[in-house]
C-alpha cells in the first residue's frame, strides 16, 4: 500500500541511504507495473512523489582536457586498463560489459570484426550487454591501443582493479569526483557537442 512504501521510505531515508532508496523504489514501481499489465493488481499503490529528493550533483561527463589527462595518467599504470577506459570513453561501453562479473562475460576479441579499410567493428552480444545488443565502430585510437589480434577477454582484469586504478589516475589529475561510469556519459556528450546526432541517436548509440 502507499503507507507501507512511504513509511519504508521514510526509515530508509533517515539511514541516510536516499540513493538507495531512490534506486529501489524505481524497480519496485517497474514490479508493479508488471503486476497491472498481467491482471494481478488493479491499481498501483505508488506515487512518484514517495521518490526522495536527492542534491543535483556535478558535471556528469569529463571535459576534452580532463579526459586526455586522465588517458596520460592511464598510459603510465596500465595499459589493459588504458585500453578498456578508451573502450568505455569511445564506444560508451559500461564498465560490466568491459570485464563481466560471474554471470555476464566481458567483451571478446572474437567479438571484432577488422575490416580492409583497417577500420574496427566491435559487436555487443546479448549475454555481454546490459541493455541491448548493437555493433560499434571503433575510433582509430582505441584500433591502435588493440595491438596484434589475440583470443579470450579483450580486458583481461576484474572490475574490482580497473576501477583501484581509475581511482589513482583520478588523484593524479586531480579530478576525484568523477567515477568511470561518466566515461560512458562523456561518449553520449562527445556525440552532440560533435554534430553527430541528437539525443535520441546518441542514446541509439550507447545502446540505453
Amino acid at each position: 500500500t502507499p503507507d507501507n512504501l512511504t513509511a519504508w521510505r521514510d526509515e530508509m531515508c533517515q539511514k541516510l541511504l536516499k540513493k538507495t532508496v531512490r534506486g529501489r523504489m524505481v524497480s519496485v514501481r517497474t514490479f508493479c507495473t508488471w503486476l497491472l499489465d498481467t491482471g494481478k493488481i488493479k491499481m498501483i499503490p505508488y506515487r512518484k512523489k514517495m521518490l526522495p529528493k536527492l542534491k543535483k550533483s556535478g558535471p556528469k561527463f569529463y571535459a576534452t582536457a580532463e579526459w586526455m589527462a586522465l588517458d596520460e595518467a592511464a598510459a603510465k599504470i596500465n595499459a589493459n586498463a588504458r585500453l578498456a577506459f578508451n573502450l568505455a570513453y569511445n564506444t560508451g561501453l559500461r564498465l560490466v560489459e568491459l570485464a563481466g562479473n560471474k554471470y555476464r562475460q566481458g567483451v571478446l576479441w572474437d567479438d571484432l570484426t577488422w575490416n580492409p579499410d583497417g577500420s574496427v567493428n566491435l559487436t555487443i552480444r546479448e549475454e555481454v550487454s546490459k541493455s541491448m545488443a548493437g555493433v560499434l565502430r571503433l575510433d582509430p585510437g582505441t584500433v591502435a591501443l588493440l595491438g596484434s589480434r589475440k583470443s579470450g577477454p579483450i580486458i583481461t582484469m576484474p572490475r574490482n582493479a580497473l576501477r583501484h586504478i581509475f581511482n589513482k589516475c583520478r588523484k593524479i589529475v586531480g579530478n576525484p569526483k568523477l567515477t568511470i561510469h561518466r566515461l560512458r556519459h562523456s561518449f553520449v556528450k562527445n556525440i552532440l557537442e560533435r554534430g553527430e546526432g541528437d539525443l535520441k541517436s546518441a542514446m541509439e548509440a550507447a545502446r540505453h
